[in-house]
């Protein structure tokens, strides 16, 4: 008895002791778990172990405790939804109105009133489809979980879920992201309009680019041929940037589809393209195992008009390739004294990280040659002091 009111203590531990005293048929031990399950003091855990523990010595009464938690706006989310897990696990004919009331009360988080909705439903209850098609329709519930009670709905084969999905999908209020989540549910449940959804945020111009690549994307893998269409329009529209084209062409390479690497192929070797880009198209060709990857570096490496910070990157690129014309490439430019001082310490630094020794040995030479400038020099002594800080790929 002294343990269970002892203040000192965790309360795990006072809840322990009163259920010691309890199972002992000291009537006190039942009082001190119907008292601890109503104290706010207790940690919400303790106090529903408590009612639930209750529930075993006067169960009628464990049961008026638990439905008392779950309508207790100052309890915890988890510990309130808890309390009607046990009232269901008790086959309490009062769970239902437990779980409907959760459900309805927007001082819940949007989860779990979502989840209590699904439960409701899952019990047999025409109450939870309702909750779900209201909850799906409120504005101010995160998309996320609007989407998750529409599937929920879905599932069922109630019809305001679809209804649902495709309201969200059109929704101008809600983000991309979740605007393509709703189509592709959509889809997924055999519905026409989400495939049709997710083709109008993948030609939206007002969309932001990587949702609309993903919308594109999301429709090829659903096996809609407009899908992959959509993603060689992508990538060969001038509209996006440079970056998103070889995001798009790579989606197509991806899935498997021929147009993805010659697209790739194309915008690597695209005069009009970032430099920068190229060589991101080129990288992601030779991923794919296509050999124009390897020409195209070395294209870009060896052209006279790309300016050398341009061609070390892409030379260096086509060294770690194992390709030997990277090095030779940079070797060329780290050696040619009619260049700038500062690309010269760049390519020999690219060259040193390639692992050739030569490298090394240049940039101890332009470290002590006082035609490439100050800060070119000071670059390469700092390379040749600190070599592993220089080394990291």
């Amino acid at each position: 008895m002294h343990l269970a009111t002892d203040p000192n203590l965790p309360d795990s531990n006072r809840v322990t002791a009163a259920v010691a005293l309890a199972e002992c048929g000291d009537g006190r031990g039942t009082a001190l778990l119907d008292a601890q399950a109503a104290d706010d003091r207790f940690g919400g855990g303790q106090r529903l172990r408590a009612a639930t523990e209750l529930t075993r010595f006067a169960p009628s009464r464990g049961r008026d405790v638990l439905c008392a938690l779950t309508v207790e706006q100052r309890l915890e989310d988890v510990y309130r939804v808890g309390a009607a897990n046990e009232l269901t696990r008790l086959r309490d004919p009062w769970a239902r109105d437990a779980w409907a009331g959760l459900a309805a009360d927007a001082t819940l988080t949007a989860e779990h009133r979502v989840e209590a909705a699904r439960t409701l439903q899952g019990l047999g209850d025409p109450r939870g489809a309702d909750l779900l098609a209201g909850l799906a329709a409120l504005d101010g519930l995160p998309a996320a979980q609007r989407i998750r009670a529409a599937s929920f709905l879905m599932e069922s084969a109630d019809p305001r879920g679809a209804d649902a999905l495709n309201t969200l999908a059109a929704g101008p209020g809600i983000d991309g992201a979740h605007r393509i989540e709703a189509a592709a549910a959509l889809a997924r449940f055999g519905d026409p309009r989400g495939g049709d959804a997710l083709r109008a945020l993948a030609i939206a111009s007002t969309l932001a680019a990587g949702h609309r690549i993903a919308a594109a994307r999301v429709l090829a893998e659903l096996g809609d041929p407009r899908g992959a269409d959509l993603l060689e329009s992508l990538a060969r529209s001038r509209q996006l940037e440079n970056s998103h084209r070889v995001d798009a062409a790579l989606a197509l390479t991806d899935m498997g589809d021929a147009r993805g690497p010659d697209t790739l192929a194309t915008l690597a070797s695209d005069p009009a393209f970032d430099v920068g880009s190229r060589i991101r198209a080129a990288q992601l060709l030779d991923e794919a195992g296509d050999p124009r990857g390897i020409a195209a570096l070395h294209a870009l490496a060896s052209a006279p008009r790309i300016a050398d910070p341009q061609r070390i990157q892409a030379a260096e690129a086509l060294g770690r390739l194992g390709d030997s014309r990277g090095a030779n490439v940079l070797f060329v430019l780290a050696s040619d004294t009619g260049r700038k001082g500062g690309d010269r310490v760049d390519a020999a630094k690219a060259l040193d990280r390639l692992g050739n020794p030569s490298g090394k040995q240049l940039l101890t030479e332009l470290a002590a040659d006082d035609r490439i400038g100050r800060l070119a020099r000071f670059k390469a002594r700092e390379a040749v002091s600190n070599p592993l800080r220089f080394r990291r790929k």
